[in-house]
């Protein structure tokens, strides 16, 4: 549970602010932010609120595994390799929640 603790402390202060305040005019950018924000916040509702874990299906990882692409290529298309790193880690811990689902994102 610490390492859950540590991590949502990171995402929402650090993180969160860096993609926020990262201008960007393409609207699919902001979107994805936007939607990948709400559904962190549903994610600590229901880890921290209903103390329960949310199993997300195979099409949202995948959903996620495309929003992690659009921050790739628009951190590449900016140079900008903070952001290029985000999408990275985003495919990558996506991808390895599909492949083996009893698999935390980031960490083991």
């Amino acid at each position: 549970m610490i390492k859950y603790i540590i991590f949502d402390i990171i995402l929402f202060f650090i993180i969160f602010p860096y993609l926020i305040k990262y201008k960007n005019k393409y609207f699919i950018y902001n979107l994805v932010i936007t939607s990948i924000i709400c559904c962190h916040f549903v994610i600590l509702y229901e880890r921290y609120y209903l103390n329960k874990e949310i199993q997300w299906t195979w099409w949202c990882e995948c959903i996620s595994m495309f929003f992690g692409a659009v921050i790739l290529i628009d951190g590449n298309y900016n140079k900008n390799m903070i952001i290029c790193i985000a999408g990275i880690l985003i495919i990558l811990a996506h991808f390895k929640k599909l492949i083996d689902p009893s698999l935390s994102y980031y960490y083991s």
